[in-house]
């Protein structure tokens, strides 16, 4: 008869134990991984990627991680291809040679916004990505600020998959920025409700919202009414994400011409893909800051576009979030999970880079 050996706890069947691990990135955002790393005591795993002529990635591993647990960083870089080649490629060779974890921590996933089967032949691009990256090796996921909660339907339902928001962060932040009694918080859209709503409820703010139309599949977007109350304020809208820009300056001209003071926003992921845009929403004079955090690289050129914006250092909550995890803690379990303590600003204070 064999003896049975006590095994450690499991959490949405995955085990947990206290063994080794390593942190190991593809090169989307190593500014981001060196700051998680000091946060951690923790070195990054050591690499070595080759690139083929003909575009094929090969990556060794020069760390033993046979009995290691493991977390992968991956987040938005150009072009597409490389990003998916080499995360997708490091987690299928961790995959290999450990037996240990595989946690993928992906600030911005690809596709997220490619939800839906709108049209006939059309991909569900998140469903694609959420299958390739479970078969290349990843057990659980945490994604910072989804397009839609609701992602999670989309994964394997082997895969534990968890959230981080930007909300706490811009929470704190406005709050730091002095008295509150005159801000509205703007809802971009409806569907961008929800967003909006927990910033309003934290801060004590009224919402409005501005209602839309998008003629095609283009970034372009025609407002066409506010709902609630938006003159003399100064008016804050979150989002998840920006990247031509269009959509937010739209909005901002349209509720200055309906007797905003100033507007400001606050916007988790800065993809940021049209310089001539940032350029002109610059020079409007009543915007007065674009708030991001740094879940994807922001390069020189384009912080010279727009002085006015800030960038959120969010090192602190990817470092507690590898914490949970080792420790088997929840995200979401009350005031001692992740996400209610992000909104205590004494555990994460503003950092700006």
């Amino acid at each position: 008869m064999f003896n049975v050996l006590p095994q450690p706890p499991r959490q949405g069947g995955i085990m947990f134990g206290k063994r080794p691990f390593k942190f190991f990135h593809d090169g989307s955002h190593p500014d981001l991984v060196r700051m998680i790393c000091e946060r951690l005591g923790q070195e990054e795993g050591r690499l070595n990627w080759e690139l083929h002529s003909q575009g094929e990635f090969r990556v060794q591993i020069d760390d033993n991680i046979r009995l290691c647990d493991n977390f992968v960083f991956g987040t938005h870089a150009d072009p597409v291809q490389t990003f998916n080649n080499r995360l997708k490629t490091l987690l299928r060779t961790i995959r290999r040679h450990s037996d240990g974890w595989r946690k993928l921590l992906n600030p911005y996933m690809k596709n997220i916004r490619s939800d839906r089967e709108d049209e006939a032949r059309v991909s569900i691009g998140v469903r694609d990505e959420a299958d390739e990256l479970f078969a290349a090796g990843a057990q659980s996921i945490v994604i910072a600020e989804p397009h839609f909660e609701q992602v999670v339907g989309v994964f394997n339902p082997e895969m534990q998959v968890d959230f981080i928001f930007g909300t706490p962060y811009f929470v704190n932040y406005i709050k730091q920025q002095g008295p509150l009694n005159n801000v509205t918080v703007v809802s971009a859209d409806f569907g961008g409700a929800k967003r909006a709503g927990r910033v309003a409820s934290k801060i004590g703010a009224p919402i409005a919202f501005i209602d839309k139309r998008r003629d095609d599949h283009m970034e372009k977007v025609v407002p066409v009414a506010v709902i609630g109350d938006v003159k003399g304020r100064d008016c804050v809208i979150p989002d998840d994400e920006a990247c031509s820009l269009g959509t937010l300056i739209e909005d901002t001209k349209y509720l200055l011409l309906h007797g905003a003071r100033s507007v400001k926003a606050v916007i988790t992921h800065p993809i940021l893909t049209h310089p001539e845009r940032m350029r002109e929403l610059q020079a409007i004079d009543e915007f007065s800051e674009l708030v991001v955090c740094n879940t994807v690289p922001v390069s020189e050129e384009k912080r010279s576009c727009l002085p006015k914006m800030k960038i959120i250092d969010t090192s602190n909550a990817w470092a507690e979030a590898v914490k949970c995890i080792r420790d088997g803690n929840g995200f979401r379990g009350g005031q001692s999970g992740l996400l209610a303590r992000m909104y205590d600003e004494k555990q994460f204070p503003i950092e700006l880079i």
